[in-house]
């Protein structure tokens, strides 16, 4: 008995430590490259891009938290507002609120001595840096399919206007989002070994880890996270512009029309996540590509233009949690009238009230408004 119970201890223990050890396959010359590399770019980064780095960290932190904050009460506080695009919307806005809080850390602690002796010390770096990974891995990939299912619920709402009439939106909505959730975590396990904390000889850096599992593993997430949904986008807006054209030219004047010059304005704004979606996260793919397709040594000497990417991708993927409310709060007009009846009931305590929805319905609006 007591053999067995070594036994079964000792597998947990060769478990944990294949899963927190992402450089096992890093043969030892590429394994001192990549640290040298990582030496070389934190040494040379000159003090004022750091500085600027952190001070548009804070804004962008500053301006996320207030912005997506604004998006979640007010579609929370007006009840015309509950439809299934804002339901989307009201997700995503969470999801980049805590984007936020963590890519705050992230800026405070962006590498950080340690002593490599202590072990223990270490171990414990390795569990935050895989947990940081996954967590923020996570909120990510489920921003992106937000954006993708909110593409296609506006295509079947354009085009197959009655297949979204029958069913419940709260009910509808709440499974999607539950299913991406889960997609989006399963997305994000396999990258438990392509990161680590590596110590070099100055810093313990939590990074990724460029061997032959994470260059397959960046490139299969590459077409996962981007090429696929922006295919996807890109497919279906082009079907709901022709959908739009084909309705104006058939029935310009009559109330069908009407309807669909409104849902026009619901897809300007999507349109335009959609273009967010892509500038935020193209430098990310970019890097994706790079170590699938370079190998240790093409990416060494590429140690500019790396520099370069990397920052991109820090900037753009902290202004992602930005640009998402900021649009909505200028191409929504409803969203714009919403705030001002909340700012005069709620804040300044002013007589004017939202009117109340029909209780009977199960929802105030379609999800055609916004």
């Amino acid at each position: 008995m007591e053999q067995c119970v070594f036994d079964v201890c000792r597998i947990l223990t060769l478990v944990r430590a294949k899963m927190f050890n992402a450089t096992e396959n890093f043969n030892e010359t590429e394994f001192k490259m990549w640290l040298e590399f990582i030496d070389r770019m934190i040494a040379e980064e000159s003090a004022v891009l750091r500085t600027l780095t952190i001070i548009s960290m804070y804004i962008m932190f500053f301006a996320s938290v207030i912005g997506n904050s604004i998006t979640c009460i007010v579609i929370y506080y007006d009840r015309s507002m509950h439809t299934a695009t804002n339901f989307y919307l009201f997700n995503l806005a969470i999801s980049d609120l805590i984007v936020s809080f963590i890519l705050i850390f992230e800026g405070n602690e962006l590498k950080i001595q340690l002593p490599s002796e202590t072990l223990s010390y270490i171990h414990l770096g390795r569990v935050a840096c895989k947990t940081y990974f996954i967590v923020i891995g996570a909120l990510w990939n489920n921003s992106i399919l937000i954006l993708t299912a909110l593409s296609i619920e506006r295509y079947v709402a354009i085009c197959y206007p009655l297949l979204l009439k029958t069913k419940s939106v709260w009910r509808r909505v709440t499974k999607i989002i539950v299913v991406i959730w889960i997609i989006a975590i399963m997305e994000t396990i396999p990258e438990l070994w392509t990161s680590d904390l590596l110590t070099t000889s100055k810093y313990s850096l939590c990074t990724m880890v460029p061997t032959p599992y994470a260059k397959t593993t960046n490139g299969v997430m590459a077409v996962l996270t981007f090429i696929l949904p922006l295919s996807i986008m890109t497919f279906v807006y082009s079907m709901i512009a022709w959908e739009l054209r084909t309705s104006q030219k058939c029935r310009p004047h009559d109330n069908v029309f009407n309807q669909r010059n409104n849902r026009r304005k619901v897809n300007k704004l999507i349109v335009a996540l959609t273009l967010g979606f892509l500038i935020s996260w193209l430098p990310f793919f970019s890097l994706r590509m790079s170590l699938f397709i370079y190998d240790i040594t093409h990416i060494v000497n590429m140690e500019k233009w790396w520099r370069i990417g990397f920052n991109l991708t820090l900037f753009n993927s902290w202004f992602s949690t930005v640009l998402n409310p900021l649009l909505f709060s200028l191409m929504s007009t409803k969203f714009r009238r919403s705030l001002r009846l909340f700012w005069k009931k709620k804040i300044k305590r002013e007589s004017e009230v939202i009117r109340p929805c029909n209780r009977s319905a199960k929802l105030c609006a379609t999800s055609d408004d916004i």
